[in-house]
């Protein structure tokens, strides 16, 4: 009986060792092929899981700490950059630890050229790749500036010069920036001569291209100066002899140096002749004097220039027009009444034939004493000061002086007109009037000295005329007064009137006037 105890002891023993067994735990391995991959979507790594020894796949999973899963084929890929932890699951069991690296890509931007012209058509290509792969078609190419913009394409092309910088994006992940300069193409600056002559008149015409195109009419042509200015349109005359040098800009581009000579000619001017009268209101006959003045000027345009001197000591007369210049016009007057052609011709009154007299003191001085000068002038006034600006060119070197005056039109006043005693005519209108002298100590006579003048060269000078410091017993009205100007040179030791210009004192202004 002693068999019984034995066999429940050894059916005891042999339920133990089956409970055991089943209790304990798989040992589940997880692997990979390698723990390091790209972020580009495309570069895996497998895992493999073992149980217990054994590979298996199916009732097996793969995750991440934060979640994430492998594929069912236990393949997996990213596209971010950054460190994951594996492990694996079997029937609840997790397996060991592996962590991934996930590099970043690196992605290049590359430009076919590294430079382009400004002409619309010259173009760069770019070329995007992430780890050496072309990811061009798939990635964002952007110019950087104030305002970043997208890049239609992958090529640029501008009109405007300078350097553009741009960078890709592929995959969150951004390219080393590059950097494109863009030149205008060659400008060249082109003259249709290489020299001219120096009368004011003979014209060079610049041209500005852009490679083939005609850019003159959006390049700024300079005169190289002290300091550089530029030229008023393409073309350019002088009245000044020597080498000229020019240059143009376009789109921030400058242009070689052009060299221009502008060579010496015999410059001939216009000769207007300025006749001075010297009257006062109480003489008769001064009115013949002033109507044949009149015919001349009037008759023949730019041919003599009048101002008319109302004398003070050398008869009786009036302050409302002899004003300032009483003295002036005593110092000035050779024989009273009488007129002087160009300071040098007296001529007197006649009751008839005074016309005549004064057209032969004008050919006389015409061949005695051509014109050597010629005289631009501009006047505008401001804040009531008028500023006269002369411009003065001579054909002969020496020493040129110049004065001015101020004379007004359209003053009405009594005249004597005849000698009965009714002779006066209060409705007179008075013409040419000498007002304001160009300064109040220098004399008429000699003018202001403009130095020696070279052949050739202009010499612009500016002076101001303030009316506010000279009282004089009438209203003066500006729009009504003209400026005259005269220079002077010595002529067999006399100071002789050379030439004459005149201009409207609010906003006049003329040219010198060359002789064809």
């Amino acid at each position: 009986m002693l068999w019984i105890p034995l066999l429940a002891i050894l059916a005891v023993i042999n339920l133990i060792g089956c409970s055991n067994k089943e209790e304990l735990p798989p040992t589940v391995t997880l692997e990979a092929d390698k723990t390091t991959i790209k972020a580009n979507g495309r570069d895996s790594l497998t895992f493999t899981v073992k149980v217990n020894g054994h590979v298996e796949t199916r009732g097996v999973s793969v995750r991440t700490d934060a979640g994430e899963s492998a594929s069912s084929s236990l393949r997996y890929a990213a596209t971010k950059a950054g460190s994951h932890t594996f492990y694996a699951v079997y029937e609840g069991t997790k397996s060991n630890v592996i962590t991934v690296s996930v590099a970043h890509l690196v992605v290049t931007l590359r430009a076919d050229r590294d430079s382009i012209r400004a002409n619309g058509t010259d173009r760069v290509r770019f070329t995007v790749t992430a780890d050496d792969e072309d990811v061009t078609a798939d990635a964002v190419i952007t110019r950087r500036g104030e305002t970043e913009t997208k890049l239609d394409g992958r090529d640029f092309t501008t009109e405007q010069s300078g350097q553009y910088t741009f960078y890709a994006t592929y995959r969150e992940e951004r390219s080393e920036e590059v950097t494109v300069r863009v030149a205008a193409e060659s400008v060249t600056l082109i003259a249709d001569r290489q020299s001219i002559r120096a009368d004011g008149r003979e014209a060079v015409t610049f041209t500005v291209r852009l490679g083939s195109r005609d850019v003159t009419d959006r390049a700024v042509i300079m005169r190289r100066a002290t300091p550089d200015a530029p030229i008023n349109g393409r073309t350019f005359t002088t009245s000044q002899y020597g080498d000229y040098a020019f240059y143009a800009i376009y789109d921030g581009a400058r242009t070689a140096d052009l060299n221009l000579a502008a060579t010496p000619t015999s410059l001939k001017f216009v000769k207007q002749h300025c006749i001075m009268q010297f009257t006062s209101t109480t003489c008769s006959t001064c009115p013949l004097m002033t109507t044949a003045i009149d015919r001349i000027a009037t008759g023949t345009p730019g041919l003599a220039v009048p101002i008319v001197f109302h004398v003070k000591a050398l008869c009786f007369n009036t302050p409302a027009l002899y004003g300032v210049l009483a003295e002036t016009a005593d110092r000035l007057c050779p024989v009273w009444p009488s007129s002087l052609v160009d300071m040098h011709q007296k001529v007197n009154i006649y009751r008839s034939g005074t016309g005549e007299k004064l057209n032969e003191a004008i050919w006389q001085m015409n061949t005695y004493a051509p014109a050597q000068t010629g005289i631009g002038l501009r006047s505008v006034v401001e804040g009531g000061v008028i500023r006269i600006t002369a411009d003065v060119v001579a054909n002969k070197t020496e020493e040129y002086r110049l004065f001015a005056f101020v004379v007004e039109d359209g003053i009405k006043h009594g005249q004597r007109v005849s000698e009965s005693d009714t002779g006066d005519n209060p409705n007179y209108i008075h013409n040419h009037v000498a007002t304001y002298p160009l300064t109040a100590t220098d004399d008429a006579r000699t003018g202001l000295s403009l130095g020696t003048l070279e052949r050739g060269r202009k010499l612009t000078r500016t002076f101001t005329i303030d009316p506010r410091t000279y009282a004089v017993p009438r209203k003066v009205d500006l729009s009504r007064c003209h400026i005259v100007a005269y220079t002077l040179r010595l002529i067999d030791g006399a100071y002789t009137i050379d030439n004459v210009a005149t201009c409207a004192v609010s906003g006049g202004s003329v040219a010198i006037r060359y002789a064809k």
